[in-house]
C-alpha cells in the first residue's frame, strides 16, 4: 500500500503493512489527508492502538518479553513522531486543546525578514518550508506537536514498568534524544535543516541506573551531539572504542561538567538546496553564543542564547569584536575542507547545487 501526498511516494514498512492488516486494508496512516510534511493539524483518526507511536511501543515491550534474560540487551526505540503529520490522538490533542491559551507563540527575529522574507509564498502550500501563518493555524500546529510528546511520555511509561516488573529498569541505561527538533512557526519557518534553536537543539536526556555512579537529576550545559552516543554506549559495553571515533564518552561529563578536555564549542552544518537553493548553514555553538555563516549568500547572525533564547535579536552590529571572534572559531573550524568555504583565511561563499548536480 504505497502511502502517496502529492508530492511524494513512499514504500510500504512494517508499520504500514500492519495497519492494512489490521484494518482490513480500508484505511491508511494519511487517511486524515495530513501531509508527512504539513503544517496542518488534526486528532487521530483511528484507535488509540492503531497510531504509529502505540506500535512502535508494542514492538518494543514484545522484544522485552521474549528475549533471552541470560544475555545483556540493547534496544533502539525510535518513534516516527513527534514529526508531522501532526496527529495525536484525541486524549492527547485535547490536553492542550483545552489550554490553547496558554500554548507559547512563536518567535520572530529582528533578523528574519531579511533572511526569508523573499521566499514566503503569497499562497503557502500546507508542506510549505516557510509561511507567514495565522496566529491560530500556528497554534493548533503547536497543539498537535505538544500532544505527540505527551503521548511517547505515557508510552514510555508502559515500557519502564515492565522494566521495573523484569527487575531491569535499574540495570538498564536509558539515553532520550531525537534526529531533530521542529520550527512549529519561529521567525515564519517550519520543519527543519536550520541552524536555529527549533530544529538544531534536541533533548539529551539520561537516565542512570543504580548500578552506575553519577549525581542525579542535574541539567549539564555544555555542548554535545548524536555522534557522542556511539562512544558512550562502547564505554558502558566496557568494549574499545575506535581511534578513529572523534566524539565524547558522556559519562566523562556527567563524571565531571566542569572538565577542561571537553569540545569548546558544537558545529553543525546543512547543505544547500534543503527547500531552496539559498537554504544552507554552518552553526558553531557553545553554552552562551550561536554563530551561524549562510556559505551561500554569506549572510550571518550572532545570538546571546542566555539572555536571548528564542534568537530573536542579531548582535553582530552591537557586538563586533565578539562577532569576529566567532567568525574566525568558523575559519579555523572549517580550513582545509573541499568545498572552499575557506579561503585565503576568510570565509568564502559556494555555488549552490541541485542534488542532481
Amino acid at each position: 500500500m504505497d502511502q502517496d501526498e502529492g508530492l511524494y511516494k513512499f514504500p510500504d514498512d512494517d508499520y504500514t503493512v500492519w495497519l492494512e492488516e489490521n484494518t482490513n486494508g480500508l484505511t491508511d496512516e494519511l487517511g486524515h489527508r495530513l501531509g508527512r510534511n504539513s503544517w496542518d493539524t488534526r486528532p487521530w483518526h483511528l484507535d488509540e492502538h492503531l497510531h504509529p507511536t502505540h506500535w512502535t511501543t508494542q514492538r518494543a515491550l514484545e522484544f522485552l518479553e521474549t528475549r533471552d534474560e541470560t544475555r545483556p540487551f540493547f534496544l533502539n526505540l525510535s518513534y516516527v513522531r513527534p514529526h508531522t503529520p501532526f496527529d495525536p490522538p484525541q486524549v492527547y490533542w485535547e490536553m492542550y486543546n483545552e489550554r490553547s491559551d496558554e500554548v507559547p507563540a512563536p518567535y520572530h527575529g529582528d533578523w528574519a525578514d531579511d533572511w526569508y522574507g523573499d521566499k514566503i509564498p503569497e499562497y503557502p502550500p500546507v508542506n510549505a518550508w516557510v509561511a507567514d501563518l495565522p496566529e491560530n493555524v500556528i497554534n493548533r500546529a503547536r497543539i498537535g506537536y505538544y500532544g505527540l510528546i505527551s503521548q511517547i511520555d505515557q508510552q514510555l511509561k508502559r515500557v519502564f514498568d515492565l522494566l521495573t516488573v523484569q527487575e531491569e529498569l535499574e540495570n538498564t541505561l536509558v539515553v532520550m534524544c531525537s534526529d531533530h527538533g521542529e520550527m512549529l512557526g519561529d521567525h515564519n519557518l517550519w520543519r527543519k535543516t536550520y541552524g536555529f534553536e527549533g530544529s538544531a537543539r534536541v533533548p539529551m536526556l539520561m537516565r542512570l541506573p543504580e548500578s552506575m555512579a553519577g549525581e542525579r537529576g542535574r541539567h549539564i550545559d555544555r555542548p554535545v551531539g548524536l555522534e557522542d552516543i556511539m562512544p558512550t554506549f562502547l564505554s558502558v559495553a566496557e568494549a574499545e572504542i575506535p581511534d578513529t571515533v572523534e566524539r565524547r564518552n558522556l559519562l566523562n561529563l556527567v563524571s565531571d561538567d566542569s572538565r577542561d578536555d571537553w569540545r569548546e564549542f558544537y558545529h553543525g552544518e546543512h547543505a544547500p538546496a534543503s527547500y531552496h537553493l539559498e537554504n544552507a548553514a554552518h552553526y558553531l555553538v557553545d553554552e552562551d553564543t550561536k554563530y551561524i555563516w549562510n556559505p551561500v549568500t554569506g549572510e550571518d547572525l550572532l545570538f546571546d542564547l542566555k539572555d536571548d533564547p528564542g534568537e530573536t535579536s542579531d548582535l553582530r552590529d552591537s557586538n563586533p569584536d565578539r562577532h569576529s571572534e566567532w567568525r574566525e572559531n568558523l575559519v579555523s573550524h572549517l580550513e582545509g575542507r573541499p568545498e572552499g568555504f575557506v579561503e585565503e583565511g576568510s570565509l568564502s561563499t559556494v555555488e549552490p547545487k541541485t542534488p542532481a548536480e
